[in-house]
């Protein structure tokens, strides 16, 4: 095939050509000099965490399939908090019934969704966590309610040190459900793939890659 056009070849870094399509162009784009120095020029310019994946891709046409797995994850994360990408999450506030949850005492809020808020917080024994308590809004439909428990119950479950572990669970003073889990100090998901990480090598960022991958396949096996 001849050379893509430079906005096919912009579609292709981005991910945003049919899938038939992008297999063309990736085989042609592994076997064609020009075509890898053009891509090259833009990508020094993007250091983004999804790009850079697939730049691996393109050097490495052996890397097909981490390519459409890269495609089929951040799909699904965008689908799933597409604000996260653009906006920080919505204020919280401190609300009285969560100064303290049984044993552990809220501190400040980190973060929410479409089912909970999270906080961190300080047990008796001096573990800091993160607790994960139901949004009032949602707390009457025994429904969600029962999600939100089988979240927890089934986390609780899973030992793999790519899975947060979950210390405990209960209710709040006012019959909130929550369940305390292991903090993990970082930035989110959708931060990392907006901002990127100019100083990581591309082969700790696909090393980071794959173990998520294997915890995922982990989880859905147990």
């Amino acid at each position: 095939m001849s050379c893509p056009s430079p906005e096919e070849l912009s579609q292709f870094e981005h991910g945003q050509l049919s899938e038939a399509r992008n297999r063309e162009v990736g085989l042609h784009v592994a076997q064609c000099e020009l075509c890898r120095q053009r891509l090259s020029r833009t990508s020094a310019a993007d250091e983004s965490l999804d790009h850079r994946l697939r730049w691996a891709c393109v050097v490495d046409p052996s890397l097909d399939e981490l390519d459409q797995c890269v495609d089929r994850i951040f799909a699904k994360v965008r689908q799933e908090s597409p604000g996260s990408f653009r906006e920080p999450p919505a204020e919280l506030h401190t609300d009285d019934e969560l100064k303290s949850t049984n044993s552990w005492h809220v501190s400040e809020p980190l973060a929410q969704g479409g089912l909970g808020r999270i906080w961190t917080a300080r047990d008796d024994f001096g573990r800091t966590a993160a607790v994960k308590v139901i949004l009032g809004s949602k707390s009457n439909d025994p429904e969600i309610q029962q999600r939100f428990e089988n979240e927890a119950r089934r986390t609780a479950r899973l030992a793999h040190p790519g899975i947060v572990t979950v210390y405990s669970a209960g209710r709040t003073r006012d019959g909130l459900p929550f369940y305390a889990m292991y903090l993990v100090d970082g930035v989110t998901l959708g931060q990392a793939i907006e901002h990127g990480a100019p100083e990581w090598p591309l082969r700790q960022l696909l090393r980071r890659f794959i173990d998520v991958c294997h915890a995922m396949e982990y989880a859905h096996e147990n």
